[in-house]
């Protein structure tokens, strides 16, 4: 009987150990799964953080076009509104305040000194005083040559019809 309870002893005692051993693996497999659950939260939690950053992007910059393309309307509309603010000029009321001013003969605007110089000879030698003045614009300095001091644009416009007979060739500017 000795035996027989030893060996009774001995079986639950495999038993116990068998069935620890199964608990233990349940238990591994309890925390891998657990691991591997955590793992995929964490990786769909960056996804998420990632996907949330790239749309605060997309909607910042959308915000931005938007800004920039309601300044570039405001600009737009200043430019109209300012635009609109001009007097709209009559013709014929142009003509009239222009009657009274002076005018001249402007034969040309060289950039170099020599060029206005020999167009200045010219001039003489056809009988016109003709001064030179210098000009700075968006293309660089420029020689004007310009002759006469005419009391109204008819009488420069007379002018330079000679001037044009002797080959040389103009507009008529008014003075202020």
């Amino acid at each position: 009987m000795k035996k027989q309870a030893e060996a009774k002893k001995a079986a639950e005692e495999k038993r116990l150990a068998e069935q620890k051993k199964q608990q233990d693996a349940k238990k591994q497999a309890e925390e891998k799964r657990l691991a591997e659950q955590k793992k995929r939260q964490e990786v769909e939690k960056q996804q998420a953080e990632a996907k949330k950053a790239a749309e605060e992007k997309r909607i910042a910059e959308q915000k931005k076009k938007q800004a920039e393309a309601k300044k570039a309307d405001n600009r737009a509309q200043q430019a109209l509104d300012n635009k609109g603010k001009s007097a709209k000029s009559d013709p014929q009321a142009v003509l009239e305040n222009q009657k009274g001013r002076r005018a001249m003969i402007q034969t040309g605007a060289y950039r170099s000194q020599e060029q206005a110089k020999k167009i200045q000879q010219r001039l003489a030698d056809a009988g016109y005083s003709a001064s030179i003045s210098e000009a700075d614009t968006a293309n660089g300095k420029v020689y004007r040559v310009r002759t006469g001091s005419f009391p109204n644009q008819e009488a420069a416009q007379k002018a330079l019809a000679r001037i044009r007979m002797q080959g040389l060739d103009g507009a008529v500017v008014l003075g202020k």
